[in-house]
């Protein structure tokens, strides 16, 4: 066999892997992605703004010092006659961003924002944060804003790299969870640890009444079932055939994860936008276009409605 015979399997291997990561892709998935994220992002942001900004962002609530600060990264808070201005420049840049408006500008003015209300205040920053700023940066150094907006583009395709980022983020993310419980955890030693967990600080009215009412075996059941999924992301999410039971199973378990603990269903939402990325560019695109069409209809009906009232209302007598 001719050594270049032997060489085009490795040729045909490294090109199969070169276009998986900087090939053209639609930019259906990514701007479907930047809708569901941005807003899962002012839904958040706006609870977390109604229940104390002043507190988190002004200079008349405690900030730990600087040298306290086990963070690289901190920001001095502002003076509490700034926080309007501040929130409307927070909130705009990411509705804008959220509608695909400017997005070359809007996506860096949104990435600072979210990462100065963050390091401000570290101590009321979780881990969601950290997540929003990953996803806006990426975005930021990325062309995006073909759909899902009012603007008028040609859309392009683009290089797939950020793309696979994104994939790979939410991928680490269950795998590397599943990891930390099973072996740095208590989570296989233990069957009642789950049982136990959902007992503390998190705990909502839902969680209260299935440990009322459910045995704690159904709870280790749970459990185990929570680190078989995490462990077996990387297969379910990224062997097509297997997408379908890992998105069904995945939807299952955030959607537990927002009913049993307070204030994770905005965790829950903002990694459920993951999930989006993965699905068929054509599904995506029949969605879009079967909103449009109803929204169309709507208009139409309600202009219709119009017309209607107003030549009741001013038919000559």
């Amino acid at each position: 066999m001719s050594q270049n015979n032997l060489s085009k399997p490795k040729q045909n291997c490294g090109q199969r892997l070169l276009n998986f990561w900087f090939g053209p892709v639609d930019l259906i998935r990514i701007d479907t992605f930047r809708l569901l994220k941005g807003l899962s992002m002012l839904c958040y942001f706006g609870s977390w703004w109604r229940q104390g900004a002043v507190e988190w962002l002004s200079t008349e609530s405690f900030h730990i010092s600087a040298k306290a600060n086990w963070t690289a990264l901190s920001f001095p808070p502002l003076p509490v006659g700034l926080l309007p201005f501040f929130g409307i420049f927070f909130f705009g840049s990411l509705a804008l961003w959220t509608l695909g408006i400017a997005t070359r500008v809007t996506s860096w003015l949104s990435l600072l924002a979210v990462t100065y209300v963050t390091y401000t205040d570290i101590l009321s920053a979780y881990t969601i944060n950290k997540f929003y700023i990953v996803t806006l940066a990426v975005m930021a150094l990325y062309p995006h804003g073909d759909y899902w907006t009012p603007q008028k583009r040609v859309p392009s395709p683009r290089s797939a790299w950020a793309l696979r980022i994104l994939q790979l983020t939410l991928i680490v993310h269950y795998f590397i969870t599943g990891y930390s419980k099973a072996f740095t955890g208590d989570w296989l030693q233990n069957p009642s640890t789950l049982w136990s967990q959902i007992q503390g600080l998190y705990m909502t009215d839902a969680a209260a009444w299935m440990l009322r009412h459910f045995p704690i075996g159904v709870f280790s059941w749970m459990q185990y079932m929570t680190l078989t999924f995490e462990l077996s992301a990387p297969l379910l999410f990224m062997v097509k055939r297997l997408r379908p039971i890992g998105m069904g199973w995945g939807l299952i378990f955030q959607g537990l994860v927002a009913l049993t603990m307070h204030q994770l269903i905005f965790f829950s939402l903002e990694i459920i936008c993951f999930y989006v990325l993965f699905l068929e560019d054509r599904t995506l695109h029949k969605t879009r276009l079967a909103l449009k069409n109803l929204l169309n209809q709507l208009k139409s009906n309600l202009l219709e409605l119009d017309n209607d009232l107003f030549t009741t209302l001013f038919r000559p007598k």
